[in-house]
């Protein structure tokens, strides 16, 4: 019993690092890659420069109803009821249109920054596709879910470099 025993474990050793050794194994740090690729750092400076002229936009608009109130304010006692009346409603019409380019311009800001990513994480994985093929991995796992892995079995900085490569030539 005991010798069947030995063999069945030894066997199951045997064939475990047969399967680990079959299945060449790499591992990314695509956060890395993601942060420090050029082209992230390119879209993420564009995306700063949107985000500027969006808010110089949302301050020309606010001076205006800032200077629309200050208007009202000091005309106000020389106003009729009526004209009162149709100043503020005017004012409060510029108020909601100022709220929502604000909405518009910040959902067209995360729009344009989820399409980037979603452009960056397609180049992304075809460049680990196109190595995980050229160096013959039969599989790229995450490091973030990862408890431990052999610094070797790192791939980070070839996909990098591979990627921003990719970006140079385009």
């Amino acid at each position: 019993m005991t010798k069947f025993l030995f063999s069945l474990i030894a066997l199951v050793a045997f064939t475990a690092v047969d399967v680990a050794d079959a299945a060449n194994i790499a591992t990314l740090d695509s956060r890395k890659v993601m942060s420090e690729s050029a082209e992230m750092k390119r879209v993420a400076t564009e995306l700063e420069t949107m985000k500027k002229a969006m808010i110089k936009q949302l301050e020309t608009m606010e001076k205006e109803i800032e200077a629309a109130g200050s208007t009202l304010d000091r005309k106000r006692s020389v106003m009729s009821e009526e004209q009162v009346i149709e100043e503020e409603t005017a004012l409060k019409a510029k108020i909601r249109e100022f709220r929502i380019k604000q909405q518009n311009l910040n959902e067209q800001l995360n729009n344009e920054a989820q399409l980037r990513r979603k452009q960056m994480n397609t180049v992304l994985l075809d460049v680990v596709k196109n190595l995980a093929q050229e160096k013959g991995y039969t599989m790229v796992v995450e490091q973030v879910s990862l408890l431990y892995a052999d610094p070797e079995t790192d791939i980070t900085a070839e996909v990098l470099q591979r990627l921003n490569a990719h970006y140079g030539k385009n």
